[in-house]
């Protein structure tokens, strides 16, 4: 349920992020729902902090790895405020650990820029649910599945059927509850 990753807190800050990164909010909020799974406090963890030490792996609300976050934050200038060089993100991407904000914003431009490397004739839903696949996997076996026609990889599987029920839950939290206006 997604009331256990403190979605009232977070509520606001999806939409504003989602809706300036021109996505549905569901989308990042069901990526960012099961990234950040299992953790006390979303973006703030030890093993995050281990990560930043060694230069490996993802951190943050939405475990995203260096590179993927310097890519969007060097593209997108909204995601720190300012436009930024290669090591000035490179010095940012520590921040996800412990600003939110932050992680969801970088979360969803990244999420556009997937979303923007698919055909542009998939369907809405196909869209999302592939560029969460992407967003676990990487955007070359994100295209390489797509040029395939299937799912190939069970990573991919079984993380598309996460999300497809992430998005579930966050379309019953947003529209149902009227904070996002669902149609």
């Amino acid at each position: 349920d997604l009331t256990g990753h403190e979605i009232h807190d977070y509520a606001d800050t999806v939409i504003e992020a989602a809706n300036a990164a021109g996505i549905d909010p569901r989308a990042l909020f069901a990526i960012l729902a099961h990234e950040s799974a299992g953790r006390q406090r979303w973006g703030v963890a030890g093993l995050d902090n281990i990560n930043v030490i060694l230069d490996r792996g993802s951190i943050g609300m939405g475990q995203m790895q260096r590179a993927a976050f310097v890519e969007t934050a060097v593209n997108h200038p909204e995601v720190l405020g300012r436009t930024v060089t290669r090591e000035e993100a490179e010095a940012a991407w520590a921040d996800l650990i412990y600003d939110d904000a932050l992680a969801i914003r970088a979360t969803a431009y990244h999420l556009r820029d997937l979303m923007d490397k698919l055909p542009p004739d998939m369907s809405p839903a196909d869209r999302y649910r592939m560029a969460a696949v992407g967003y676990n996997m990487g955007a070359e076996k994100m295209l390489e599945q797509v040029r395939a026609g299937e799912l190939g990889y069970e990573e991919a599987r079984n993380y598309s059927k996460t999300f497809d029920e992430r998005f579930e839950e966050a379309d019953r939290f947003f529209c149902q509850d009227d904070h996002f206006a669902c149609s």
